[in-house]
């Protein structure tokens, strides 16, 4: 399902990179959190894991992402990982506020961060992985100010941080 070819891929490719996340002091790390687009659910689980005392949801609106997650679920029985099949942009208001908000390939910037911002508490976070050098992660929505940006130790994968402070 998710096309890598060995557990090692899996790791470096799809677990590792969620580590640069708690280079962010800001980052939360107990309360609740939403892997958006969540595809197979390895950014989510990976944080979830890591960091017990957070609630996480992986949150899709694909039924093959959403099965992929709740097969994730299944094997690792992690207690505070929780698969949500819906879509975020249509559904906003079937979803509770969220002290972070995480994405990786969800969709352009602009619009992938006025997204997770319609889900956050205020002062919450947002992480968004994404190319390294992608114009459009320099410049978020007002609501949203940039702290940062970090290296994943995957080539050309960043992830930047944002708090959202809305008006």
């Amino acid at each position: 399902m998710s096309g890598y070819e060995s557990p090692h891929e899996v790791l470096a490719r799809a677990m590792a990179p969620a580590l640069a996340y708690f280079a962010f002091a800001e980052a939360p790390r107990s309360g609740h959190l939403a892997d958006l687009g969540a595809g197979i659910g390895a950014l989510g689980a990976t944080l979830a894991i890591l960091a017990p005392e957070m609630s996480v949801h992986l949150i899709d609106r694909a039924q093959r992402a959403f099965t992929a997650c709740e097969l994730l679920i299944g094997r690792l029985q992690v207690a505070n990982l929780r698969a949500r099949l819906l879509d975020a942009e249509r559904q906003a208001a079937n979803l509770p506020a969220y002290d972070a908000v995480v994405f990786r390939a969800l969709a352009p910037g602009p619009e992938a961060l006025a997204l997770a911002s319609q889900l956050l508490v205020p002062e919450g976070f947002v992480a968004a992985w994404h190319r390294e050098g992608d114009a459009s992660f320099r410049d978020p929505p007002s609501a949203l100010r940039l702290l940062g940006s970090a290296q994943t130790g995957l080539e050309g994968l960043v992830v930047s941080g944002y708090r959202f402070c809305p008006h």
